[in-house]
């Protein structure tokens, strides 16, 4: 269930996770109409259900791992800056490379070099399956919260590719846009 409280209407942020919700209009409408200061309203998300679901098999299923390097990135600043200076020149404003398509590309490397770290648990066999494309999920915020939306083939796309589709994805979770597979 989910609680709203205030007495003078719904508040536009509670509005949105009404809304995300599949909270009828006319539910909201009543609400507001009510002038409770507190009502329990009961959710209707089936996608919250599924995306939870995958969360917890995440969790118990996909090696987690952190790793901390300290590293001279002159370089990687020098060559970023120089990429979206070619792409400004070349008249492709609308894409900026930020460092992420580069941090992809070096988890590529890491993940040929130790492919057991792109791999999850088959619970059925207790085999570990070490996965051949690279799909990576990158944090997007938005009004509602973290949504992890996955870039995937990483491994086949271009820098250039990669910092188009990490905008595109980021923005499609922004807007509420994205499709269950992404």
């Amino acid at each position: 269930d989910l609680v709203v409280a205030d007495g003078e209407g719904v508040p536009a942020a509670a509005r949105r996770r009404l809304t995300l919700w599949n909270i009828p209009e006319e539910e909201i409408a009543e609400l507001e109409r009510s002038g409770q200061s507190r009502r329990t309203l009961e959710l209707r998300a089936p996608r919250s259900g599924e995306i939870a679901e995958k969360m917890v098999k995440a969790k118990f299923t996909a090696p987690h791992y952190t790793f901390v390097e300290e590293i001279d990135a002159t370089g990687l600043v020098n060559l970023r800056a120089q990429l979206n200076e070619a792409l400004r020149r070349g008249l492709e404003a609308d894409v900026k490379i930020s460092f992420l398509p580069f941090f992809c590309k070096a988890l590529v490397a890491a993940f040929r070099e130790f492919p057991q770290v792109n791999a999850n648990m088959d619970e059925a066999t207790q085999d570990l399956i070490v996965k051949g494309d690279v799909n990576i999920g990158i944090a997007a915020a938005t009004d509602d919260g973290l949504t992890v939306p996955v870039v995937k083939h990483v491994d086949k796309l271009t820098v250039r590719q990669l910092a188009a589709e990490i905008t595109r994805l980021g923005a499609a979770a922004r807007d509420r846009k994205l499709k269950m597979e992404e």
